[in-house]
C-alpha cells in the first residue's frame, strides 16, 4: 500500500511537471487565462509586421507611383508652346515678361495646332563687366553678387546654345558677338537684304528700329541696342521650332504700324 502511494505520487509529480512545462512554453505558469490565438488576432498582426519589414520598400514604390502621376498629370494638361524666345542682357525684365508674350502671341502661328497661339518668353540676365560696375554703383558687395550671378548666367546661356532647343533670341551685342557663328543670315531667312538702319549686322537686327519693337510699348525697358537673331540649323534643334521662329522674324519683319 505504501509502494503505491509512493507510485501514485511520482506519477503526480511528473504529470505536474509536464503540465508546468506545457503551461510555461504556451506562455501562462499559472494555468489560467490559456488560449490559441484566433484567426482575427494572426491578421491583426501581419499588417504591423508588414509594415516593419517592408516600409522602405513601399515608401520607396509609393514615391516612384506618386512621381509618375504627377508627371504624366503635367504633360496631358501642360501648355504646349509654339515657339521660345530667349532675352538675354541687362535688364531684369521678369516682372513684366507675360507683356512681351503678349507681343509674340499676336505675331506667332499655332504651329502644334491645338488652336491657339502661345509663346513663351524666357530671361537671363548678363552684364558685361561695365554694366556690373554701373549697376552695383560702388558697393563692393553688389558688385560681388552681380559677378557671381553673372557667371552662373552664362553657363546656362552657353549651355542653352549647345542644346539647340531655343532658336529665338533677344541680345545684348556682347553676347552675339561671342556666339556670331551660331546664328543665320537674316537674308536667308527672309530672302532679302533689311534696310541698313535696322541691321547691326547681317545676323543681327536692332529689335527697337523695327515697326514691331516701336509699336510695343513693353521693349521700351530694354535697350536701344538689343538684338532680334535667329539661330541656324543646329544638330539638336526641332524642326518645328526652328520653322516657327523663322516665321515669326519673318511676321516681325514684315510689320507696318
Amino acid at each position: 500500500r505504501t509502494m503505491s502511494n509512493e507510485f501514485e505520487n511520482k506519477n503526480t509529480d511528473i504529470g505536474e511537471s509536464n503540465n508546468a512545462k506545457r503551461l510555461r512554453m504556451l506562455g501562462d505558469s499559472t494555468g489560467e487565462n490559456i488560449h490559441l490565438k484566433s484567426d482575427e488576432a494572426v491578421k491583426g498582426e501581419f499588417w504591423p509586421n508588414f509594415w516593419f519589414k517592408y516600409k522602405w520598400h513601399v515608401i520607396i514604390i509609393s514615391a516612384f507611383v506618386f512621381i509618375f502621376l504627377v508627371f504624366g498629370i503635367q504633360l496631358l494638361t501642360a501648355t504646349k508652346y509654339d515657339v521660345t524666345i530667349m532675352y538675354t542682357g541687362p535688364k531684369y525684365v521678369v516682372n513684366i515678361q507675360d507683356k512681351f508674350q503678349e507681343a509674340f502671341d499676336s505675331f506667332a502661328k499655332d504651329y502644334n495646332e491645338d488652336g491657339e497661339v502661345h509663346t513663351v518668353f524666357t530671361t537671363l540676365v548678363y552684364m558685361t563687366p561695365e554694366q556690373q560696375e554701373a549697376a552695383a554703383k560702388g558697393n563692393e558687395n553688389d558688385l560681388m553678387a552681380l559677378k557671381k550671378a553673372n557667371q552662373e548666367n552664362y553657363q546656362a546661356f552657353k549651355s542653352q546654345i549647345m542644346s539647340g532647343k531655343i532658336v529665338f533670341y533677344l541680345l545684348d551685342p556682347s553676347m552675339y558677338n561671342e556666339y556670331v557663328e551660331v546664328f543665320a543670315n537674316g537674308s536667308d531667312i527672309l530672302g532679302y537684304t533689311p534696310d541698313s538702319e535696322l541691321l547691326y549686322s547681317e545676323k543681327a537686327v536692332y529689335l527697337k528700329q523695327t515697326d514691331f519693337g516701336k509699336y510695343f510699348d513693353c521693349f521700351k525697358n530694354l535697350p536701344d541696342d538689343t538684338l532680334i537673331c535667329i539661330m541656324d540649323k543646329h544638330v539638336f534643334s526641332d524642326e518645328e521650332e526652328l520653322s516657327a521662329a523663322k516665321d515669326l522674324f519673318i511676321n516681325i519683319m514684315e510689320f507696318e504700324a
